[in-house]
């Protein structure tokens, strides 16, 4: 019997020896699974754990252990593989989950499907995982996370105020949120903000963020390139190369490296160092061809080599390979890119050429169209105005108003409508063309915005010959009114003068002669001066005051020059003829050259000599008048004469 128990004792001591033996070997193998984790030996500690899990007997805190190293070294390994075959560390997650739901919370299970499908660049797939946690768990330790990241899933897509909203949620989640992840959230708005075009109050906030927390931006590529981004807006290209080197350093594989390269080679055009700028596009254009940092990177390469190019047929060659560019990639910033610089190809081929500049000036339009925020949109836009304006004002000067009309309703992106000069021009070219609604608008806009100047009595003077052409009947009391109010204005004998044709043609001579009264020629400058005399000799025209609106004709003769002179010198002599002072009409017609004697002329010589008995001569002139070849009006009238000369000769001879 006490050999039976001394055999029964032997045996359990035996057992619990083994089991012994057995749990400190599976915690050696527990502890040498870690170790290789740690060293960074992946491959061993997957194989080892995967053994452990498969041959040993473990109790839960082994399991779970081991579940959990297999799940981080997957982890590790995809991130190794670039995120290549994430899912094989997504179901490990999923699986420790699935067996220790109390110790890997669901939550922690699903951010980590979030991450590791958001770096596969599965991003739906990773937002289903990371609005399950903003839902099922806003006040967790994940949630944060979840929440900056489905930010940036809604900044991709372009969805920038539901980004806001949920930043703007992720700070109130939890009351105890610190100053690092304050940070954190306001990047993220920064980033939203230099996404939505507010790149100037982005860059203020992200440097302020890198002022107190610079890890916070060093820290995520995508981050710290948007950072980049900005610093070259706003900061030296010293600040700029600093950033861009200490990037290249630490994330030289990652997808946000092409474009800081991209960015260092524009800093070496802006630093004079145009070869080794053009070695860098060269080398991001072959390498990446099909991405956008590629083809961007080709045409700066283009557009350095043809810098200072004058040969036409180069400069063609070189618009041919902007112009494939712009067509195969299309509603795209490559496109605008391209197309800005197509347009400045285009400008300098129009230097000889109008056909070039009119393309040119469509392609600043198409560029300056671009919706979202893009500094070579911008550029275009800049650019288009300049040479549209140019254009426009060119025209102008021709008086071709209806070539400058539809130029500047044409291309309204690159119109430009802060310069008051040249949208005044447009108002008068509007006016010539009887487009009286169009230029009263431009007109009345640009009077508000020069406020009391001295350029506002100017607009309201081009107003008030608005509304003397269009007759309006308000016109003479509209004008009279702003006079009232602005007694010392320069313009005041411009006005009276309009306010004196506007009666005049209203059939008022007298109110206007009584007008043109308060008016000294002596006082105007050339130009006006003739306006002045061409309006008193109309007014005593319909006043029947021959020899007054002969005076007229005559000193507006005086400070005319040209045809002009001429033309005035024969309706001096029409006046004096209808108040039958002939001979000084036939003394003012003899200053007249023969090169100027035309119709008109030989008519009034006619009616002089006729008016004189001087039928003989009077019949030469109209003789002349009568030939087929002659002015049609003259002809008749002359035809007329000699008929009822004729008829009186009949009479008398019987």
């Amino acid at each position: 019997m006490h050999s039976a128990s001394v055999i029964i004792s032997t045996i359990l001591a035996i057992f619990v020896l083994n089991t012994g033996i057995c749990h400190a070997a599976d915690e050696r193998g527990v502890d040498d699974v870690r170790s290789f984790l740690t060293q960074g030996e992946v491959h061993r500690a997957i194989n080892l754990t995967r053994t452990l899990l498969a041959d040993t007997e473990l109790n839960d805190d082994q399991r779970f252990e081991l579940l959990l190293v297999l799940a981080e070294s997957e982890e590790k390994l995809a991130a190794a593989r670039k995120y290549n075959k994430a899912e094989v560390s997504i179901r490990a997650y999923q699986d420790l989950h699935k067996e220790y739901p109390q110790r890997f919370e669901a939550v922690k299970m699903h951010w980590k499907v979030a991450w590791l499908s958001w770096n596969q660049g599965r991003y739906d797939q990773a937002n289903s995982a990371l609005q399950t946690i903003l839902l099922d768990y806003p006040y967790s330790q994940e949630a944060k996370k979840a929440a900056l990241l489905h930010a940036r899933y809604l900044i991709q897509r372009s969805k920038f105020q539901n980004a806001r909203s949920v930043l703007l949620r992720y700070f109130g989640l939890s009351s105890d949120i610190s100053d690092l992840e304050e940070t954190e959230g306001f990047v993220w708005l920064a980033i939203i903000e230099e996404a939505d075009g507010n790149s100037e109050l982005a860059y203020k906030n992200m440097v302020d963020a890198y002022t107190h927390h610079p890890e916070v931006i060093e820290g995520d590529a995508y981050v710290y390139e948007v950072y980049i981004r900005l610093l070259s807006l706003y900061e030296t290209t010293q600040v700029q190369y600093v950033h861009v080197k200490r990037f290249l350093k630490r994330y030289v594989s990652s997808p946000e490296a092409l474009s800081v390269r991209l960015l260092q080679a524009d800093i070496l055009v802006e630093q004079g160092d145009a070869k080794g700028a053009e070695t860098m596009y060269g080398i991001l254009a072959s390498r990446h061809g099909e991405s956008a940092v590629g083809k961007k990177a080709y045409m700066r390469q283009l557009m350095l080599q043809s810098k200072g190019i004058s040969d036409t047929a180069k400069l063609k060659v070189a618009l041919q390979k902007f112009s494939r560019l712009v067509a195969s990639n299309q509603l795209s910033e490559v496109e605008t890119e391209a197309t800005l610089y197509q347009a400045r190809i285009l400008a300098r081929l129009g230097e000889g050429d109008a056909e070039y500049m009119t393309r040119a000036t469509a392609s600043y339009a198409i560029a300056a169209s671009y919706e979202s925020p893009s500094r070579f949109a911008d550029a275009a836009r800049s650019e288009g105005k300049e040479l549209l304006g140019r254009h426009i004002l060119n025209m102008l000067e021709k008086e071709q108003w209806l070539q400058a009309v539809v130029l500047w309703k044409r291309y309204p992106q690159i119109r430009p409508e802060r310069s008051q000069q040249l949208a005044f021009g447009v108002a008068q070219a509007y006016i010539h063309l009887l487009d009286f609604v169009h230029a009263e608008e431009m007109l009345d806009r640009l009077y508000v915005e020069a406020g009391g100047s001295v350029w506002s009595h100017r607009i309201m003077l081009e107003k008030a010959r608005l509304w003397a052409e269009r007759r309006d009947q308000d016109g003479v009391i509209k004008i009279m009114q702003w006079l009232a109010k602005h007694e010392k204005t320069l313009y005041r004998q411009d006005l009276l003068l309009i306010v004196g044709s506007i009666q005049n043609t209203r059939g008022e001579a007298s109110a206007a002669s009584q007008t043109l009264a308060n008016i000294n020629p002596n006082d105007l400058t050339p130009e006006l001066r003739k306006t002045y005399w061409l309006t008193r000799a109309r007014i005593n025209l319909n006043l029947k005051r021959w020899h007054t609106a002969a005076e007229a004709w005559k000193q507006l003769a005086a400070v005319s020059e040209g045809d002009k002179r001429w033309e005035y010198v024969i309706e001096q002599a029409d006046a004096l003829i209808q108040g039958m002072g002939y001979l000084d009409a036939e003394t003012a017609l003899l200053q007249v050259p023969e090169s100027e004697q035309k119709a008109a002329w030989h008519y009034a010589m006619a009616l002089c000599a006729q008016n004189t008995g001087r039928w003989n001569m009077a019949k030469e002139h109209l003789t002349l008048l009568s030939s087929p070849d002659s002015d049609p009006d003259y002809q008749l009238r002359a035809r007329m004469l000699l008929a009822q000369e004729q008829a009186e000769q009949v009479k008398r001879q019987h």
